[in-house]
C-alpha cells in the first residue's frame, strides 16, 4: 500500500471517529447528571427532604427534587446516605477568619 492510499485510509477513519464523537455530544442527556441521595436540604423552605435529587444540565442546577423525565444518556449518580445541599458552593467556610502570624496567642 503506498503512502497516499495509507494517508487517505487514516484520514477517512479519523473523520468517522470525530463525527461519532460529535453525535454523542449532541445527544439530549450527554451533559446531564442526576444526583440522588438519602436527604436534601431545601434552602427555600428550611426543611430536610428524604429522599432527595438534583438534576444538573450543562453545569447548572435545573431541577431540585422534582419528578422529571430523564433524557436518554443522563448519568445517574446514587450518593447513598449523603445529604444534598443544592446551590451551596462552599458548605465549609470561615467567614470571620483572620490570618495572624501568631494565631496561637490571639486565640489561646
Amino acid at each position: 500500500m503506498n503512502r497516499v492510499a495509507l494517508g487517505a485510509v487514516i484520514a477517512l477513519l479519523s473523520s468517522t471517529q470525530v463525527a461519532q464523537a460529535a453525535d454523542a455530544a449532541k445527544s439530549p442527556g450527554a451533559d446531564s447528571v442526576l444526583l440522588r441521595a438519602a436527604h436534601l436540604f431545601d434552602g427555600a423552605s428550611g426543611k430536610l427532604v428524604s429522599p432527595g435529587s438534583v438534576l444538573v444540565q450543562g453545569g447548572r442546577i435545573t431541577a431540585v427534587n422534582a419528578k422529571v423525565e430523564l433524557a436518554e444518556g443522563t448519568r445517574v449518580i446514587d450518593l447513598c446516605d449523603a445529604t444534598l445541599l443544592p446551590g451551596y458552593i462552599d458548605a465549609h467556610t470561615h467567614v470571620t477568619y483572620d490570618y495572624s502570624e501568631d494565631w496561637g496567642k490571639a486565640f489561646y
